[in-house]
């Protein structure tokens, strides 16, 4: 096994080695440093596990598209065919741009940035040339960052480091990194080139990094001088706030904290702001010199005056400090701490005294990340609102705050043009954790937005938009002018923003740019043998009365009304085509106080097989009806139905089922994003197979959207084995497109697969796996029991049999499922 890992290390970091004992090699390498911008000779030779490093040297995504093209930035480009998206390892010149990343500048001060969307280890980097042109970046630094603002060199030795790059245009040239590093965000410098500043390039390890093992801003400078205090000082050469992890010495000061020489009780203090899990801690020695603690003990306080030393099985535990200047000491915490600020307390030291540098890391202690920020309550000022335009003075963006009433001739936030290039922008004076956004129409007219986009920033200097499945994500927004609609972000979208931007994209009187249109029931527009219903009290009562505001004529009754009140009674519309349902109404009967209390919704494609509208976790969704015989009471669908049928289901009502309705949505052209069958059963059993069942029990029939487990069955398909061999098998039963797939894990128990691939086949015999831009797509999977996952397939698949293949997965492989699409007509 040595000698296989020997050859992996040599080949791709070009690097002399040798055995320290079985389990480590010893890597001895030659590079230069950058020291105060200058380029000098470093050696290193570390110990490393090679099998520790070997699991977490994955290339994470740059090459094989899973890193979208929004995550890349630059300094600058020098076309926008030369753009950083660009930069992926063996990318080729083709009709959409060259062969490489190049920057808009020779000077040495560019980079290159990728951001990973969440927490990554970075454990080696790797560089090309230019794929069409002479030009490769031969020397370049790196640089990472956990919130895109604050930034940290990679360094070794307190130094930061130079890596040799290129010498040809296409020879992959791969560094590892010896002081491996979390981050969410990574930089390219590139130091020096030939012929121009361009790369291409890949960074490795791996995603799953425990989100409690952040740095917390030592380093990086997140944390303030002023949250550095100490029981002395030598001077203030020596002061506090320069005890950070990696800072060097300079004409100003020495390169740690050092206290007063011969002095008791002595102690280094960082306050975290908040009450913080720390879960490991670093020690370094001085920088100029080789003072060093060599133990020292802790101790943490939530409100900086009752204090508590850390203790691990009720005894203080003293930690073993350092052996030389700059190698840095990290020590886990087990059990962690929760405190707002942190004591280091030197025990021993050797030479002059107990200098040194820190780095403190964890997770900050969210309680309540659904916290509104400040727009309504006015936390955030007027100052930090902006916008593209403004109608007027009297329409200002500082106006666009939640259940803001009119005063004093001030409105709204109106712009000044109705297109789609306007922008409302909150800055929110810090980085915030973002976790969902609010919006409400205008508050005295009919005016609202119904549909928007998102962008942030952290930096201020570089925006993003959210996006769902690689396509900016579209929010629904509001259909009156006073209920407030809310998105909560879904756990895979995280943001992390300094400001943020609303761009509508659709508007009331904007017809065209809206989904939320009456769809005929009132107007008329559906005809009346589009109406029907499970029963009718008699024929002054039937389903043509359930038009809402429909007045009723002589000798017949104001709405429709059932023959029998029970939990089985139904109201059904067909729109006799593909329709996107938004938006639903009811009414009380005109004529007398009988009306619904509660009811609860299903649709169909064909007529003959339903699915309940349910929450995004599974359960039915129930809405509340009405309070009196003709106030319409309104429900946006959070998440819109697609389907030709729509049936109400009353669930309570007062004194008798009577009720008038219409439906809200949109019909423009085919979507081809039906449901093609699994949740209401026109796949039948038979059509679904698999690899293996766990038992009969487990059968591949049970892999349905949201289907329950009972009479023996349990809530899923379950496969027998779990490894990437397994597979969920749909026959559609004629050539078909499929445009979106949806899973969800096993109802009954805590189950589930966390990602997969998708294959297909016309004839059942040959399978394709499906790929975009020639790479295979791994697609995220569940991360509970019940909440659905849904994924775009663009480009959509064409074909008959369809295969979900899960890759990884939550304790046992199980999952139920749901394809949507369209047949393919004319085949």
């Amino acid at each position: 096994m040595g000698l296989l890992f020997a050859r992996i290390f040599v080949f791709a970091l070009a690097i002399s080695f040798s055995y320290a004992d079985k389990s480590t090699l010893k890597i001895h390498s030659t590079n230069e440093k950058h020291e105060e911008g200058k380029l000098s000779l470093q050696k290193r030779s570390v110990y490393i596990n090679p099998l520790l490093v070997y699991r977490c040297s994955l290339p994470l995504g740059l090459e094989n598209g899973h890193v979208p093209d929004a995550a890349f930035s630059a300094s600058s480009s020098a076309h926008k065919k030369r753009g950083p998206a660009r930069s992926r390892l063996n990318i080729q010149s083709n009709s959409k741009g060259y062969g490489s990343w190049s920057a808009g500048a020779n000077d040495g001060k560019q980079w290159l940035q990728i951001d990973f969307g969440e927490l990554v280890r970075v454990t080696k980097v790797a560089s090309q040339g230019r794929q069409d042109s002479n030009q490769w970046v031969t020397k370049y630094t790196l640089s990472y960052s956990v919130d895109g603002m604050h930034w940290a060199e990679y360094k070794e030795n307190s130094v930061t480091w130079v890596f040799p790059g290129n010498k040809d245009r296409n020879t992959v040239v791969e560094h590892l990194l010896l002081s491996p590093f979390n981050a969410r965000l990574i930089r390219f410098h590139p130091r020096t080139y030939h012929g121009y500043t361009s790369m291409r390039a890949e960074v490795y390890g791996c995603r799953k990094v425990h989100s409690c093992s952040v740095p917390l801003g030592v380093e990086d400078k997140r944390i303030p001088d002023s949250a550095f205090t100490a029981s002395n000082s030598v001077d203030n050469r020596h002061r506090p706030s320069l005890a950070r992890l990696n800072l060097l010495s300079d004409g100003k000061h020495i390169g740690a904290w050092c206290p007063k020489k011969g002095s008791k009780n002595q102690w280094l203090q960082i306050d975290l702001g908040e009450v913080t899990a720390l879960t490991k801690v670093a020690t370094q020695g001085r920088y100029s010199s080789e003072d060093r603690l060599t133990t020292y003990t802790l101790s943490y306080s939530v409100d900086g005056l009752h204090w508590t030393s850390y203790k691990q099985r009720a005894v203080e535990k003293v930690f073993a400090g350092n052996t030389d200047r700059n190698t840095a000491i990290v020590h886990p915490l087990k059990p962690h701490i929760e405190a707002r600020s942190i004591r280091f307390h030197p025990r021993t030291h050797n030479h002059n005294g107990p200098c040194f540098r820190v780095e403190l890391y964890g997770c900050r202690k969210v309680k309540n990340c659904l916290m509104p920020v400040g727009v309504e309550d006015g936390r955030i000022p007027d100052e930090a609102f902006s916008a593209s335009s403004s109608a007027s003075s009297s329409y200002l963006p500082n106006r666009g705050r939640l259940n803001l009433a009119p005063s004093g001739g001030k409105h709204c936030w109106a712009a000044g043009q109705n297109n789609a290039n306007q922008w409302l922008q909150v800055n929110l004076g810090r980085l915030f954790n973002l976790r969902g956004v609010a919006t409400q129409g205008r508050h005295d007219h009919n005016q609202w937005v119904t549909s928007f986009s998102l962008s942030y920033t952290a930096d201020d200097f570089i925006w993003v938009f959210i996006k769902e499945n690689s396509q900016v994500k579209t929010f629904l927004a509001n259909s009156d002018r006073k209920t407030v609609v809310k998105h909560i972000f879904s756990p895979d979208i995280r943001v992390f923003a300094r400001s943020v931007r609303f761009h509508p994209k659709g508007w009331k009187n904007h017809i065209n740019r809206s989904c939320f249109l009456p769809l005929g029931m009132e107007s008329g527009h559906l005809p009346d043998s589009a109406i029907s219903a499970s029963t009718y009290y008699d024929a002054r009562h039937i389903p043509q009365f359930s038009r809402l505001n429909k007045i009723p004529s002589s000798g017949k009754a104001g709405a429709w009304c059932t023959r029998t009140n029970n939990g089985n009674e139904w109201l059904q519309v067909n729109f006799g085509r593909e329709t996107t349902v938004t938006k639903v109404a009811t009414q009380g009967r005109y004529d007398a106080d009988h009306r619904l209390m509660s009811y609860s919704l299903s649709y169909s494609v064909d007529g003959s097989h339903w699915a309940w509208y349910r929450l995004s976790d599974g359960h039915i969704k129930v809405l509340g009806g009405n309070i009196d015989r003709n106030t319409p009471v309104y429900h946006s669908l959070h998440l819109p139905i697609q389907a030709k049928y729509l049936r109400f289901h009353p669930k309570t009502w007062d004194r008798h089922i009577c009720t008038r309705a219409e439906v809200y949505g949109c019909q423009e052209g085919s979507l081809c994003s039906l449901s093609l069958g699994l949740e209401d059963g026109r796949v039948s059993a038979s059509a679904m197979s698999a690899s293996t069942i766990a038992s009969s029990a487990h059968a591949a029939s049970l892999g349905r959207l949201n289907l329950a487990a009972a009479s023996g069955k349990v809530g899923s398909w379950c496969a027998k084995k779990n490894d990437v061999n397994q597979w969920l098998q749909i026959d559609l039963g004629t050539l078909t497109t499929v445009t979106k797939v949806a899973t969800q894990g096993r109802q009954d128990y805590s189950q589930w697969i966390t990602s997969y691939s998708l294959f297909y086949s016309l004839s059942g015999s040959y399978w394709v796996q499906y790929t975009v831009r020639g790479n295979k797509m791994v697609f995220r999977g569940n991360f509970d029991r019940g909440t659905i996952i849904v994924h775009q397939i663009f480009p959509p698949i064409h074909a008959r049999f369809v295969r979900i293949q899960p890759l990884t997965w939550q304790s046992h492989i199980s999952m139920r499922a749901e394809l949507y699409g369209c047949p393919i007509k004319g085949i």
